[in-house]
């Protein structure tokens, strides 16, 4: 589904926001017309035990988390495909002047996006033993809000995948601080717009 998505943006020049919205719609339709709105309750035989492992203090979740950083990271920074991302991202006419299957790259980086989603959905499941719509509520806004924070460009082109564990390692320190000084739900957004209202404003300008 999100390689679809990559093909209608990259081959059909469609806009990357609106696709994403109309997507996020249409998923959200069919999956509540499905299941009529509820959730999927895992087995009560089900061993989920393998994706909710612990390692002393660390859940078995952090340590995907980790892997995925990496694995991300050797794609962007060793591969031809991740040299063809940046090049892209910073400038799509550019890409096809010099002969880069722009439509391509974006189909597969949409592709690699949709496969680490779906690893974060099954952990998340096997977590509270049920898939829920309700699960990653809010999550949409903390993904801008740690891309932001960790310095990668809105605009495409810059960024890396240790910029973004940069970014959520701040967001959750601050959220933490927050919490341990009994901040409100609504502080504590506030606080997330400003922070990252802040950082585009710096993006921004170093970008001048």
């Amino acid at each position: 589904i999100s390689a679809l998505q990559g093909w209608v943006i990259g081959y059909l020049r469609a806009n990357a926001i609106v696709v994403s919205i109309a997507a996020l719609s249409l998923l959200t339709g069919i999956v509540t017309q499905v299941t009529g709105g509820a959730g999927i309750f895992a087995a009560a035989n089900a061993d989920l035990s393998p994706l909710k492992m612990e390692f002393g203090p660390v859940n078995i979740t952090v340590f995907v988390f980790l892997a995925a950083v990496f694995i991300a990271q050797v794609i962007l920074s060793r591969t031809t495909f991740g040299y063809a991302l940046y090049l892209v991202g910073s400038n799509p006419r550019a890409s096809d002047a010099t002969g880069i299957r722009t439509g391509a790259v974006m189909t597969g980086a949409y592709a690699i996006a949709g496969a680490f989603c779906e690893i974060a959905g099954i952990m998340a499941a096997a977590r509270f033993a049920t898939a829920s719509l309700e699960t990653g509520f809010g999550y949409d806004y903390d993904a801008i809000a740690i891309i932001t924070l960790g310095g990668v460009s809105m605009h495409g082109g810059h960024g890396s995948a240790f910029h973004v564990l940069l970014g959520a390692i701040i967001l959750s320190t601050i959220n933490t601080i927050l919490v341990l000084n009994g901040a409100s739900q609504g502080t504590q957004r506030v606080m997330l717009g400003v922070l990252v209202l802040g950082a585009i404003c710096l993006n921004v300008r170093a970008r001048r």
